[in-house]
């Protein structure tokens, strides 16, 4: 009996397929497995179909354009050459929308990402990592799905996007974190917005140019800087943190939600506007070993921190 079953089980895992390597070939953007060249979303649909996590290399200073944008739905691999890097233009609505659910591992590396009237670059869901990746363009280079999603992007850089990191109404349930690190962000916002569930967002060893962006988190949302610099911004606050309120399912009751936010070891200065360089409301504030500095031609203060009780009576919170 022990060894029918052992034989059976054998057979049904011994099987399993090898992660597989796919070269694309072509600047195309068609998927046609008859002929000789491979595209990119003739190498994304080989490696869906395939077990395993594949790898998917694109060929030195390749540029490829598309209008449809990538599903991808299983593990894989997206690699340029460091240097002289893919090239990859897009007018589709999403550039990359990775696999619904949250249970995919996707890599990208050593791309240019560039956006041409494209809402988003890369749909997050599942674990994603990206390294050397440069984007510009789009409304949101990396906007947080509903699913558990865990980012990380080092080495990158975003340049002049509508928002570098986004995710709105992040719900109960929802378990989100996105680290960025050693990387650079010039006029490229970040916004992202909870309820009630756990996502963190972290910026550390990054350079962060304003100019007519700014960074904000709302709701129950945790943002950490840490040996960072953020400068320069001429559009409002340059950071922001706000709690955030929604009605109960099926109630007249409201909950409320509220964000925390921790500088340490960071410079924030430069600020052009006649705002505030940092403004809170009913958030928990942490600023260790940090350099705040205001410019020399702004009106606003440098810190205002603000409870929740002026709008909401018998409800105070806020903590410095």
């Amino acid at each position: 009996m022990f060894r029918r079953a052992f034989g059976a089980f054998v057979l049904l895992c011994g099987c399993a397929a090898q992660a597989q390597t796919f070269i694309v070939n072509s600047a195309g953007d068609n998927n046609d497995p008859v002929d000789d060249l491979v595209t990119l979303r003739e190498a994304i649909a080989q490696a869906n179909a395939a077990p395993g996590h594949d790898t998917i290399l694109l060929p030195a200073g390749i540029k490829i354009s598309t209008s449809l944008g990538y599903s991808v739905t299983d593990d894989v691999s997206i690699s340029g050459v460091q240097g002289d890097e893919a090239e990859l233009i897009s007018s589709a609505d999403t550039l990359f929308e990775l696999g619904g659910g949250g249970g995919s591992f996707v890599d990208f590396e050593n791309l240019v990402l560039v956006g041409q009237d494209s809402l988003r670059g890369v749909q997050a869901c599942g674990v994603i990592t990206a390294s050397n990746i440069q984007a510009s363009g789009f409304s949101y280079a990396f906007d947080l799905c509903e699913y558990p999603v865990d980012l990380h992007l080092s080495q990158s850089s975003f340049i002049d996007n509508g928002h570098f990191l986004y995710g709105n109404s992040l719900n109960t349930g929802n378990t989100a974190s996105a680290l960025v690190e050693r990387s650079y962000i010039e006029n490229s916002g970040m916004f992202v917005r909870a309820y009630d569930a756990n996502v963190n967002v972290e910026i550390r060893q990054s350079l962060y140019i304003g100019e007519k962006a700014y960074l904000r988190i709302n709701g129950s949302t945790s943002l950490l800087i840490k040996d960072s610099a953020l400068l320069l911004s001429d559009r409002g606050s340059l950071l922001t943190a706000t709690y955030d309120s929604r009605r109960a399912d099926g109630s007249n009751t409201w909950n409320y939600y509220y964000p925390n936010l921790e500088i340490v070891q960071s410079t924030i200065a430069g600020n052009q506007s006649n705002f505030p360089v940092i403004t809170t409301e009913g958030a928990a504030v942490r600023i260790a070993h940090s350099t705040l500095a205001d410019n020399a031609n702004n009106n606003g203060h440098l810190l205002e921190l603000k409870g929740t009780g002026s709008f909401h009576p018998g409800i105070f919170m806020g903590r410095l």
